[in-house]
């Protein structure tokens, strides 16, 4: 069987390709998309936000890790690619609270147009009223959770769909854990490792943003990531009944996420959002899984990319 093409939407290594270096092609996004519609600027901090048609509505194909969008090379930037570090606790995610009961994410953070500090336009999900604050979707799946030859994929949806460009980023989930050591494939390590790959995908703070809203249908990701987290820092990560945490690393390196940011200002934020409203992600998510069912993905290799193994 032919493998697929080296994925650059494995997060916990060096990026290779373009796909953090869109900026121009979110400008493609903007000028197909805006086409006959008056654009309204509105005063607000950076980054700013004019009205928008309503992206969603536009005809598009599921985008796959098998179709890659043409970057050209002068579009590219360098790679972000920052160090993973275990954190201590300095920092926890917060849970976000929706300003009215049965509001939904499509609700608060409509598709805009985002003006980063280099002056690109990018579209992305800001929240009505604070265009310093961006949401992104995620979700993880795993196919015979549970069992030995379990496999799993994962999702981030950063910015909307249209028939010219995707806004979706997905991967089976790697062999190997962001510190080296090898974990079977468990639906709540998909779930984590879409958070993760959200929080690495971008320089989210660079880029002009002071919060980031993760909107997860995952329970195990928005309780442990902003409540259990701490007692079990308290408990020398062991839980109330004395076992070991599972998926420490990946909690590690969650708290390493939330404290980098920290530092350049920006605040974390985790919504548990019902998976009808989290279609997208989760179809992309169960889709990968499915699609490289016998390929075991063990990360990155020094310049080369990721490789699947047979």
């Amino acid at each position: 069987m032919e493998s697929p093409p080296a994925d650059p939407y494995a997060i916990f290594g060096v990026y290779i390709g373009s796909w953090d270096s869109d900026d121009e092609s979110d400008a493609e996004v903007v000028k197909y998309a805006s086409r006959g519609v008056k654009r309204r600027r509105i005063s607000n901090p950076t980054p700013g936000i004019v009205s928008t048609p309503n992206f969603m509505q536009a005809s598009c194909s599921i985008h796959n890790i098998s179709d890659r969008p043409v970057i050209r090379d002068e579009e590219k930037r360098p790679y972000f690619s920052p160090s993973l570090e275990r954190g201590v606790g300095e920092v926890f995610p917060a849970k976000f609270v929706p300003s009215s009961p049965g509001a939904t994410p499509e609700d608060l953070f409509p598709p805009g147009i985002s003006v980063q500090p280099n002056g690109l336009p990018v579209v992305r999900f800001l929240q009505r009223g604070d265009p310093s604050s961006v949401l992104v979707y995620t979700d993880g799946a795993c196919l015979h959770n549970g069992h030995p030859h379990a496999r799993a994929g994962f999702a981030i949806v950063y910015r909307p769909m249209t028939e010219h460009l995707p806004g979706v980023m997905c991967a089976r989930l790697e062999k190997l854990g962001p510190f080296g050591q090898e974990y079977r494939q468990t639906s709540n390590r998909a779930e984590l490792r879409a958070v993760l790959g959200a929080l690495r995908l971008r320089d989210w703070a660079k880029d002009g943003f002071k919060r980031l809203i993760v909107a997860t249908d995952s329970r195990y990701v928005v309780q442990g990531g902003t409540d259990w987290i701490q007692r079990w820092l308290e408990n020398g990560w062991k839980t109330h009944t004395g076992a070991e945490v599972k998926n420490r690393d990946m909690w590690e390196l969650l708290l390493g996420e939330a404290e980098r940011y920290a530092r350049a200002n920006l605040e974390i934020q985790f919504w548990q959002v019902s998976r009808d409203l989290n279609k997208l992600a989760d179809k992309m998510a169960i889709e990968v899984g499915v699609k490289y069912a016998d390929k075991h993905y063990y990360g990155y290799e020094s310049q080369g990319g990721p490789q699947f193994r047979t």
